[in-house]
């Protein structure tokens, strides 16, 4: 399976997390994915193969940035962001422009041969968000 369309990790949050009930979930959980880099692809769409997913409660993440604090600068000028403030401003800002809510999405490259679980990868990679204009 190759991702190439940003649309794909909408229609699979509303699927795993059953949002079409209620949109609950989405507040308490994030999709979280591996991926794998593709070395004989220099394109932007098929950079990576899937490799799994998981949906996985947000709040043991989220216990891991209470130690760190909300936010910091890292030295290469990005900034740490707890996980759930992202998810909380993003929601806003979709809601102020008319939609749902929304949901946090988390890819974490695997390196070619390393095999590990989702939530493993998840809680060994440090979250940092680059501040652009976009």
């Amino acid at each position: 399976m190759e991702l190439s369309f940003s649309d794909n990790f909408t229609f699979a949050a509303w699927l795993a997390l059953d949002l079409h009930t209620s949109l609950k979930k989405s507040e308490t959980h994030f999709l979280a994915l591996t991926l794998r880099r593709k070395i004989d692809s220099n394109s932007p769409c098929t950079l990576y193969t899937f490799v799994d997913a998981e949906f996985l409660p947000l709040a043991p993440w989220d216990a891991l940035w209470e130690s760190r604090g909300t936010a910091a600068m890292t030295e290469g000028g990005q900034m740490r962001v707890q996980p759930s403030l992202i998810l909380q401003q993003d929601r806003a800002t979709r809601l102020r422009d008319g939609n749902l809510g929304s949901v946090l999405v988390v890819a974490v490259e695997l390196g070619l041969s390393e095999e590990k679980p989702v939530e493993r990868a998840v809680h060994e990679v440090s979250f940092t968000c680059s501040r652009r204009g976009y």
